[in-house]
């Protein structure tokens, strides 16, 4: 593991009204999400998701993410920030165990991501968890032998905090029990570690 974090966690980034806003603007035009570039795979991820530009986002989100980078000591060398993915969960809803790191790098005419690798991924918490139940982001942590669920509590309990993890770590959406979840995710693209 690179660095002395697992992830890091800004609790209450957002405000409750910067939350209902990106949910208000977001909340529409949804397709169900796939998994990687293939077709849906309701087995591994049952969610609707928006993928959106917003100048705004663009502003907000990648400070944040160079200041966890920083405090967490990765350290990752990053240059680029995907397409922001405003997805929601209802009843029943979820996405299993993945990682949002890919084997091999972008391969494409596009300069920002040709050979490159998604290495920080970044969740905000987009409504009140009180809402919902259900829905928890869990992190799967290998320690020595063993592996650990962690539950980021502090993520997870709290509307408009964001969460940075480094892209290899697995991660999974527990199921919706009842009411909706919403977030905004964003991946970190840099060169291949060398």
């Amino acid at each position: 593991m690179y660095g002395k974090f697992f992830y890091y966690n800004f609790q209450n980034a957002l405000t409750k009204k910067t939350c209902s806003n990106i949910i208000k603007k977001y909340n529409r035009k949804k397709q169900k999400a796939k998994v990687g570039k293939t077709a849906e795979v309701k087995k591994t991820r049952n969610s609707s998701v928006n993928l959106i530009r917003d100048k705004n986002l663009y502003n907000l989100i990648p400070p944040i993410v160079t200041e966890a980078n920083k405090k967490a000591n990765w350290n990752f060398e990053i240059d680029w920030v995907e397409d922001v993915q405003f997805t929601s969960y209802k009843k029943g809803e979820f996405y299993d165990w993945h990682q949002d790191y890919f084997d091999e790098p972008y391969k494409c005419d596009d300069v920002n991501f040709n050979n490159k690798i998604r290495k920080l991924s970044c969740c905000i918490n987009l409504y009140d968890p009180k809402k919902y139940k259900g829905g928890q982001l869990e992190l799967k942590i290998q320690r020595e032998k063993t592996e650990v669920i962690v539950n980021p509590k502090e993520f997870n309990n709290e509307q408009g905090s964001i969460i940075v993890f480094p892209s290899h770590i697995f991660h999974r959406v527990t199921p919706i029990i009842s009411g909706k979840r919403y977030s905004l995710v964003s991946w970190f693209l840099g060169y291949p570690f060398k």
